[in-house]
């Protein structure tokens, strides 16, 4: 029987009920209520769901936590990572964040790194797994989670999984199956008859025993102009050519294309529409029916047929057609088909900085109505040479990760007018000529890597505490 006043009569289950709807924070603050919550709050199973949350809330891909290996502490600090993350920015002083603890992994010590190209890396959102294109191979690291008390840090690090492509550059995006990733490789051609792409996709499960790179589909695309961008949502990937729109379907093999009456400069996708972001406006498209033999029908002559948005909406007359408009960005193509809102920054070039205009896109009742609201403007400091990485999601903000040729600057801020608004940038790496480097960063994790100059090493940097582990200052 539960007593009146006595919470050491409810149930455990009872708890755990109540811990499911709380955020991490709010349940450290229950464990000082009293000792009966504190028992019950310091469960290694409260945690572990609170973790599965918050992954599927900041879309990490989960298999980057060994949650059957972590202590009950190591769940704890990975579940309050993205609240630690944006405490860094309303609590330091300082301009640069200290790094909690620094590793270098040698990479080619046997000195076959000649000729080496660097063409990217990407860090997997949980900031474990490292994906890196380096020449013509393509190849998976495991750098051990951001929480682990005691991190890997061998004398000669080896990839976990290595292929090789043809490929001269990727985004990654998670499978369907959420034990896998998937990794788009392409590389640019051009010949007597124009332009030519070859696209392969790549899947992997790096925390399986034997990971192994898969292809699992490849299309060559001729084209009659450069592309422009692409994005991939499930099994479609969407290539932009100027006004030209192409989808294929690479798991059943289909393929669609038609041509728009103005160029975008930015595309959303969610499972069932495209929204396609221009100098005037934003057009909203339903996926079309789609036809089979997608290599075949991609080497046919492009259609000049004109489809009609379904729906069009036009910017405030400020917002078209600027001159001073530096780019327009958006997250990257991790998130595609999330839950993450639909958003986009236009980046307006000033005198001494660039002011972002946030935009977000609604889509309801089944996605047939649509609206586009400004959710915030702000102003990022303008850097000499500054190059800019799409954005990441942790919590409610969103990271923007910017490089000179002297720092890695991460800015945060947030994704909407509601919770605790922060805007501010802080300098995650200070060193010589840092911004020439291939990097990547993982907010949820607070791990920043890149690959040496050198192509020597692959250097970490953590700058989330973990547990046991004091500030150690070695890079």
């Amino acid at each position: 029987m539960v007593h009146p006043g006595n919470l050491s009569s409810v149930p455990f289950d009872i708890h755990a009920l109540i811990c499911s709807a709380l955020e991490p924070y709010d349940i450290l603050l229950l464990r000082r209520v009293c000792k009966s919550l504190a028992d019950s709050t310091s469960h290694r199973s409260i945690w572990r769901a609170a973790l599965e949350r918050v992954c599927y809330q900041n879309d990490v891909y989960f298999p980057s936590f060994p949650v059957s290996d972590m202590s009950r502490i190591e769940l704890e600090y990975a579940s309050m990572a993205p609240k630690r993350w944006a405490g860094l920015f309303s609590a330091s002083q300082e301009r640069t964040l200290p790094a909690a603890r620094s590793r270098r992994w040698t990479t080619f010590a046997d000195g076959s790194r000649e000729g080496l190209i660097v063409h990217k890396i990407y860090l997997i959102p949980g900031g474990r797994f490292l994906v890196t294109l380096i020449k013509d191979e393509l190849a998976i690291w495991d750098l051990g989670h951001a929480f682990k008390s005691l991190l890997p840090s061998p004398l000669v690090a080896q990839p976990i999984a290595v292929t090789k492509t043809s490929s001269t550059y990727f985004v990654c995006h998670p499978s369907p199956n959420e034990k896998d990733f998937r990794i788009v490789g392409y590389r640019a051609m051009w010949g007597d008859n124009g332009y030519a792409y070859d696209y392969n996709i790549f899947e992997v499960n790096p925390s399986c025993p034997s990971p192994a790179i898969r292809n699992i589909a490849s299309i060559h695309i001729p084209n009659n102009y450069a592309l422009d961008f692409t994005s991939i949502c499930k099994n479609r990937l969407v290539m932009i050519h100027l006004n030209t729109i192409k989808i294929w379907n690479f798991v059943d093999d289909e393929w669609a294309t038609w041509h728009t009456s103005r160029a975008p400069i930015q595309i959303l996708m969610t499972d069932r529409t495209i929204v396609l972001i221009d100098l005037e406006g934003l057009s909203i498209w339903d996926i079309p029916k789609m036809s089979p033999d997608a290599q075949k029908l991609a080497l046919e002559p492009e259609s000049s047929l004109i489809r009609v948005a379904r729906t069009t909406l036009i910017f405030p007359e400020k917002y078209r057609h600027d001159p001073d408009l530096e780019s327009c960005s958006g997250i990257c193509d991790w998130y595609t088909g999330s839950p993450q809102p639909l958003l986009f920054d236009f980046l307006r070039e000033e005198a001494f900085h660039f002011t972002v205009h946030r935009f977000r896109v609604n889509l309801s009742d089944f996605e047939r109505t649509v609206s586009a609201e400004l959710v915030s403007q702000t102003s990022i400091e303008r850097l000499e040479l500054q190059s800019w990485e799409p954005y990441r999601v942790c919590g409610d903000k969103l990271v923007i990760l910017s490089s000179t040729p002297t720092a890695i600057e991460c800015h945060l801020q947030s994704s909407s007018t509601l919770g605790e608004q922060i805007n501010r940038s802080l300098i995650v790496c200070d060193a010589d000529e840092v911004g020439e480097r291939e990097f990547s960063f993982c907010p949820v994790a607070g791990r920043l890597c890149w690959v040496s100059r050198d192509i020597m090493e692959i250097k970490i940097v953590d700058c989330l505490t973990s547990p046991l582990v004091n500030v150690d200052r070695d890079l």
